[in-house]
């Protein structure tokens, strides 16, 4: 990486590392909006690799807030980021002690996937299981910005939906505890992928599973 840089740069323009694994340019004599040609002429002589970058105007007073406006522009560029990657730990393990371990973007993202698709389908299909399955089966759900889950309950089995905010990702578990249970299942899906068709998918799945052993 470090030699795609070099030979990509101008004579005038500095580069810098840090022990945090990050690599800064200042380039003086660049506009902002064709700073993109210049990633892209750094990603071409890096063929073999995969990075993210942030770019911001150097016009803050000191280099915390510059470092900071740039991690703001990264964020967004990993909020994109559609494959399962451990960017996002990196990432978290090295911000600025100030900032806090889950970002701010993907907070929002996760809180608008929970008001307009998990809240709203678990609330739907609690109600159909209640019409539906024996008044013997408990049903439960809980729905927060960490964690949310959805539970179908007899003395002998206890299968539960959970889905985890993971960074730009959703860590989606579906778990059976109980005799003779099914194996537990683990996914990873993108937050700005994750759809109602997904969701529907996962409950379906963990009401089949679950009448599988229980009914």
């Amino acid at each position: 990486m470090a030699q795609a840089i070099i030979k990509s740069i101008r004579t005038n323009d500095i580069v810098a590392t840090s022990n945090k694994g990050y690599f800064y340019l200042m380039l003086p004599q660049t506009e902002l909006e064709n700073a993109g040609a210049l990633l892209e002429k750094i990603q071409q002589n890096c063929s073999s690799s995969k990075f993210y970058f942030g770019v911001t105007r150097i016009t803050a007073k000191n280099f915390e807030e510059v470092e900071n406006n740039a991690l703001t522009d990264l964020e967004k560029n990993i909020q994109n980021y559609d494959e399962n990657s451990d960017i996002t730990e990196f990432l978290e393990s090295t911000l600025p002690k100030s900032k806090s371990k889950r970002f701010k973007l993907f907070d929002k993202k996760c809180s608008e996937k929970i008001q307009k698709i998990i809240a709203p389908m678990f609330s739907r299909y609690y109600r159909k299981c209640e019409h539906e399955l024996n008044s013997d089966i408990k049903i439960s759900k809980y729905v927060s910005d960490e964690e949310s889950t959805f539970c179908l309950i007899t003395p002998e089995l206890k299968s539960e939906l959970k889905i985890i905010q993971d960074g730009a990702k959703f860590k989606i578990v579906i778990n059976h505890s109980g005799l003779d249970s099914l194996e537990n299942s683990l996914y990873y899906v993108p937050m700005n992928k994750f759809s109602e068709n997904d969701l529907d998918t996962l409950l379906k799945k963990l009401r089949n599973e679950f009448e599988e052993v229980a009914l």
